[in-house]
């Protein structure tokens, strides 16, 4: 496929997703997505590779696609797309165990943060109750004290 048959089949593709996104043009695409028109230039002329993953992934929100769907999309070599297939169904797993890993963590830190919290309550508790009771101790004398002087 030369540069030009894959800008068109390109510029069909982004244009059915804009539709289907009910954006107008390249221009509203640009702002709406906080992509530039250049990169937008570089996606419709075969360059995804060349694109930012964050530009990729703005792209896939505002076009309501997802990130694999979007690279699969304008990917034009099909080792890569079988590749990202694989690869994405074999780190499926692990994606599911890092969560869980990460959620179990999420609620040891919680419970340790709500410790912490309950202990701090009680020292400042007790740091309060010391000091009134050393003031109120000492009210006896200094009212004493201040009579004297008045």
């Amino acid at each position: 496929m030369n540069q030009s048959s894959t800008y068109v089949s390109n510029q069909q593709k982004l244009q059915q997703l804009m539709q289907q996104a009910e954006i107008a043009n390249f221009e509203e695409l640009s702002q709406v997505s906080g992509v530039s028109q250049w990169q937008l230039n570089r996606l419709l002329t075969g360059l995804l590779p060349k694109l930012s993953i964050i530009d990729i992934l703005k792209l896939s929100k505002v076009l309501n696609i997802s990130l694999e769907g979007l690279l699969l999309e304008f990917e034009t070599a099909q080792p890569l797309r079988e590749d990202w297939k694989i690869t994405n169904q074999e780190n499926f797993g692990d994606v599911n165990t890092d969560t869980e890993s990460l959620q179990k963590e999420y609620k040891q830190l919680q419970q340790k943060l709500d410790q912490q919290q309950e202990t701090s309550h009680k020292e400042f508790q007790s740091a309060s109750i010391a000091a009134l009771e050393s003031w109120l101790l000492q009210w006896p004398t200094a009212a004493i004290i201040a009579k004297k002087k008045s």
